[in-house]
């Protein structure tokens, strides 16, 4: 399921050992890209995770990996994500932001911040977007329908990314 990607196989190693997770997700290259994916993330976010309910770490991420990138020059998207999730706070927003900033999993540009690797990001809208059936889960159309415009590019980009890879380029 590696290929020849040697950074793959010593994620896998590592998912082995660490979790104790039965090698049959090895056979399967979606499995296998599914299994790493999901432990990168949560390896990256068990400090949030720890501090914060795991629902509201998840939630943040699906909403910036869809926007990325954003600019936090002022409160108004993190208004707007406090609209949609109430029960997730500004305050709440900036822990995390710090968290993942510290984990090096977020990165500032400038007055920007985006998710990194954008392999991580892909696979975030991925999950949060597309059911197992292949069918939406209306988490992209409910922010398309409650933020501001100045998103609208964003979301068609980063949505736009997601179906070039999941058409294997095929467009």
């Amino acid at each position: 399921a590696t290929r020849d990607f040697p950074l793959a196989t010593v994620m896998g190693a590592q998912v082995l050992a660490k979790n104790s997770t039965h090698p049959q997700f090895l056979l399967s290259h979606d499995e296998f890209h599914t299994e790493i994916m999901r432990n990168v993330i949560m390896e990256l976010t068990s400090q949030a995770n720890k501090a914060l309910p795991f629902t509201d770490v998840n939630a943040f991420l699906g909403v910036l990996a869809l926007l990325q990138p954003i600019s936090l020059a002022n409160d108004a998207l993190l208004t707007v994500i406090e609209e949609i999730y109430p029960e997730l706070k500004k305050r709440d927003c900036w822990k995390i932001i710090d968290y993942l900033l510290d984990a090096g999993m977020l990165f500032k540009n400038g007055n920007k911040y985006r998710i990194s690797p954008d392999l991580l990001a892909d696979f975030i809208v991925e999950q949060i977007c597309i059911a197992p059936d292949g069918k939406s889960t209306g988490f992209a159309e409910k922010l398309f329908k409650s933020l501001p415009t100045i998103y609208t590019e964003n979301i068609l980009v980063n949505l736009g990314r997601l179906d070039w890879k999941k058409s294997a380029g095929d467009t």
